[in-house]
């Protein structure tokens, strides 16, 4: 690398962690605390009601879909969710790569995501990649005032399954008062 290529290297790096946003209050078209009406108003044609049904033990509620999110060349899915017995957006989970996927397609995804997310939202505050059970898990996660995003691949060890999701969490801010 030449003089002129490193100095551009360093100044990008540096104009890039100053362009890194403060807060994140959302995903997209969705802000947290927005109502299920309102955030299908933002989204019109694009999100659909949600065909999931939820179990007894579900916390968060997938409640609209967007079917059509596009992260460059990768086709994904979106699931704006609620708590269960509300009707306030508290989370999207973005579904990147499904089980039925090749295992050299979710890594391919992986890698390509957790690049555009770095360029984003700057550094994670914490990576690890760790065995859990018969699959092994990787998440990345960033944290802000208002946010957590975790980008997690998990892939089995002994079958040829595996998932690609983020996840934008609105942060309970009661939870906070009381740590």
């Amino acid at each position: 690398m030449n003089s002129h290529s490193f100095l551009c290297a360093i100044l990008l790096t540096a104009v890039s962690a100053f362009c890194q946003p403060s807060d994140v209050d959302g995903w997209n078209k969705v802000k947290w605390g927005m109502t299920i009406a309102e955030a299908k108003a933002a989204y019109g044609a694009d999100v659909e009601d949600s065909q999931i049904v939820p179990g007894p033990n579900f916390v968060e509620i997938d409640r609209l879909t967007i079917k059509a999110v596009e992260i460059g060349s990768i086709r994904a899915t979106a699931s704006i969710q609620t708590k269960r017995n509300s009707d306030k957006v508290n989370s999207v989970v973005v579904n990147v790569a499904e089980v039925r996927e090749d295992p050299g397609v979710r890594a391919d995804r992986f890698d390509t995501v957790r690049t555009l997310l770095i360029q984003k939202y700057g550094t994670p505050k914490n990576e690890d990649r760790k065995p859990d059970g018969d699959n092994l898990r990787t998440n990345v996660v960033w944290t802000f005032p208002s946010t957590s995003i975790t980008l997690l691949w998990v892939e089995g060890r002994r079958y040829r399954h595996g998932y690609v999701t983020i996840t934008y969490e609105a942060v309970d801010e009661r939870s906070l008062d009381v740590l």
